[in-house]
């Protein structure tokens, strides 16, 4: 695990913490993600455990994503693997998206529920059966899914 010494030393404690979980998330969780795992599923599971005992609300945690839904740009998808890019336009937003589903997963559903999409969803063995393994495990489909996550980033965000 690889942090920059001068973007870590900027953090809050908090912020260094979850940096640190959010990295060792990812080493823990390497042999159950594979090039079929959405980085959506990849990148909210590690902040969902990075944030996890963070004490914080939606807003404080998706604080970009915060502002573009009280200016009436509500997404409309999942972030796509591209959105998480180094320097993509977005990058930030597409971080709290992929928190905010992960955190819906784990609030609804519970956290190993959440453990078990992110195996079930590695152990598929390709990209197109993510509808499978969430009808599979959630009970739902990617397009139910995520209009369900839409609300609900919605209702998070405008409280």
């Amino acid at each position: 695990m690889l942090v920059n010494p001068e973007a870590f030393r900027g953090l809050s404690d908090l912020g260094r913490q979850v940096v640190v979980t959010h990295e060792a998330t990812h080493v823990a969780t390497r042999a159950a993600t594979h090039a079929w795992t959405p980085l959506w599923l990849s990148e909210g599971v590690a902040d969902y455990t990075g944030y996890r005992t963070a004490g914080r609300t939606a807003r404080q945690i998706a604080p970009e994503l915060g502002r573009d839904v009280a200016a009436g740009r509500v997404p409309t998808a999942l972030p796509a693997d591209a959105d998480f890019a180094a320097g993509s336009p977005g990058i930030a937003q597409a971080y709290e998206q992929a928190w905010l589903a992960c955190d819906l997963v784990a609030r609804e559903f519970g956290p190993t529920r959440l453990v078990s999409l992110y195996r079930a969803v590695g152990a598929s063995g390709a990209t197109g059966r993510l509808d499978a393994v969430l009808r599979a495990e959630l009970g739902m489909d990617l397009a139910a899914f995520t209009k369900h996550w839409i609300a609900d980033t919605v209702r998070q965000l405008r409280r």
